[in-house]
C-alpha cells in the first residue's frame, strides 16, 4: 500500500482534523492555546521547534510527524502514520539509533519494559543482538500491563506484525524478564545501547525513574548510548505528581538529570519546545483518545519527550 506524506497544508490533513475533533464528544477533546509568556518560558533555551535533522533530547511534535522520516519507519514497522505520541516514541527510538550509526549488523541493545513494541523485530532486521526484557510476569504490577496488552513474556509477542522473518528474529532477538529496578550485575558493559518507551516513569516516583536512566547506563560498552522517552509536564516547571504509578517530569527534573549524567561523562541536550502547529494544541481528556499528541493529568498537560544520552 502507497501511503501519503502528511502536510499541514494538505487537504487530507485538515479533513482528518475536522472530522475527529467533531466527531468526539468535547469531554474528550479539547483545543488549547499556549499563552504567549507561558511559551516564552517553555522556549528559553531553544527557540526553534524540534526536528529530526539532528535529533537531541526533543518532545513530540506535529511537525516531526508529518515529515518523510516519520513515514518511513511507520512503514518499517508495519503501521499508518497517525498523531500518536506511542507511535512517535517508537521513531524517535529507531532514528536516533540510525543516527548514532547504531543500526549495523553485530551490534548489541538491550530494550527495557518492551511490552509489545515493534522495536526488537525491527533491530532483528539489521542483524542486531537484542535482549528484550519486561516484567517478571508474577511481578504484581505487571498485570495491569497484561489487561491492556502492553506486557511480553514470550518472545513471539515482541513480533506480533510480523516484521521480521521468523528464522532471522529468533537468530537475532532474545527475551529474559527483568526489573527495571534491579537491573541484574551480568548485563553490565554488554550492549552498545539500550533503550525504553514510556516505562521510568511508572516506577513510583520521579527519582526512583531518573535512577533507573543512571543505572541503565551501566550496561553500556564503552561509547555506548541511551536512549528513553518519558512523560514531560509542559504547563508546570514547580508543581507535579512525584509519587504516583505514573510521574510527570518537570523541566527542572530533566536539567537535573542532564546535570548528573554530565559528571559521569553523558551528555543530554534537551529542547524542550513542545511545538507550534495545529495538533500541538490538541490535548486530549479523559476517556483519553489515541490521535492526540498531548493529555490533561488534572492538573497536569503532559506529553511525550524522548532523551538521547552519549557518553
Amino acid at each position: 500500500m502507497k501511503h501519503r506524506y502528511f502536510s499541514p497544508r494538505a487537504t487530507i490533513m485538515n479533513t482528518f482534523f475536522n472530522q475527529i475533533t467533531q466527531s468526539l464528544p468535547d469531554s474528550k477533546l479539547l483545543l488549547f492555546e499556549v499563552d504567549p509568556k507561558k511559551s516564552r518560558q517553555w522556549n528559553a533555551n531553544n527557540v526553534e521547534p524540534p526536528t529530526w535533522a539532528p535529533v537531541v533530547s526533543q518532545c513530540v511534535s506535529q511537525a516531526q510527524i508529518e515529515s518523510p522520516i516519520y513515514h518511513n519507519w511507520c512503514t518499517a514497522t508495519h503501521d499508518m502514520p497517525r498523531y500518536s505520541r506511542k507511535q512517535w516514541e517508537y521513531v524517535y527510538v529507531l532514528e536516533s539509533l540510525r543516527q548514532q550509526g547504531l543500526l549495523t549488523a553485530g551490534r548489541k541493545g538491550l530494550g527495557f519494559a518492551v511490552g509489545t513494541e515493534p522495536i526488537s523485530a525491527v533491530l532483528a532486521t539489521y542483524d542486531i543482538q537484542v535482549l528484550a526484557t519486561d516484567l517478571p510476569s508474577n511481578d504484581a504490577r505487571a498485570d495491569d500491563w497484561k489487561k491492556t496488552g502492553q506486557h511480553a513474556d514470550i518472545l513471539q509477542q515482541l513480533d506480533a506484525r510480523g516484521i521480521c522473518d521468523p528464522a532471522n528474529f529468533a537468530q537475532h532477538v532474545q527475551f529474559r524478564p527483568v526489573n527495571m529496578t534491579e537491573i541484574p550485575a551480568n548485563l553490565y558493559k554488554q550492549f552498545d545501547f539500550v533503550w525504553s518507551c514510556c516505562a521510568f516513569e511508572h516506577l513510583g516516583s520521579l527519582e526512583a525513574g531518573l535512577q533507573f536512566v543512571t543505572d541503565s547506563l551501566q550496561c553500556l560498552k564503552p561509547g555506548g548510548t541511551a536512549i528513553h522517552t518519558t512523560e514531560y509536564c509542559v504547563n508546570s516547571n514547580d508543581r507535579t505528581t512525584t509519587h504516583s504509578s505514573t510521574v510527570l517530569y518537570r523541566r527542572q527534573d530533566l536539567e537535573r538529570l542532564r546535570d548528573r549524567l554530565q559528571l559521569l561523562g553523558y551528555k543530554m541536550d534537551l529542547n524542550f519546545h513542545v511545538g507550534n502547529d495545529r495538533w500541538d494544541h490538541l490535548v486530549s481528556l479523559p476517556p483519553y483518545h489515541g490521535s492526540a499528541l498531548k493529555m490533561y493529568m488534572s492538573p497536569f498537560i503532559t506529553t511525550s519527550i524522548g532523551l538521547l544520552i552519549k557518553s
